[in-house]
């Protein structure tokens, strides 16, 4: 079994029994967190996403694209996208370990993040956005369309 879809591995962010995005679901999705922010590249995990922008501003995926690479800072998934399944696969694995329970690494980053600021624009603390703003612009799109 892919452990990235084993049932067993919880993640150490709280996610509800009936969500549809459990640490074995993590589609790559673009996101805007505020209206006035730039939208980039995230991960729903819970009622949560994850903005892989930020990860990867902090060297998360530095072992994959290499220490200046901007790939989820971006608005179109078109560049991670032809990177191909080899890429999405080992994304998705370093994604999936971090979020883990059993690893203190990311969780440990947030709790020191609400005090320092890192990366471009934003915190450590904002690569979780609530995932209802993204439901309710894709709800808005479906009804004018």
């Amino acid at each position: 079994m892919n452990k990235t879809t084993d049932p067993s591995i919880r993640s150490f962010l709280p996610v509800p029994e009936d969500s549809h995005f459990p640490i074995q679901n993590l589609p790559y999705g673009v996101f805007q967190p505020c209206e006035n922010s730039m939208p980039r590249i995230g991960v729903p995990i819970g009622d949560w996403v994850l903005d892989l922008s930020v990860l990867e501003s902090e060297g998360f995926f530095s072992d994959i694209f290499g220490p200046d690479s901007s790939i989820f800072a971006q608005r179109f998934l078109n560049s991670f996208m032809a990177r191909g399944p080899d890429i999405w696969s080992a994304v998705r694995r370093k994604i999936h370990n971090l979020l883990e329970d059993e690893n203190p690494l990311l969780r440990e980053k947030m709790n020191r993040a609400g005090r320092e600021k890192v990366g471009r624009e934003h915190s450590l603390e904002s690569m979780l956005d609530k995932i209802e703003s993204l439901y309710a612009k894709l709800e808005g799109n479906n009804r004018s369309s």
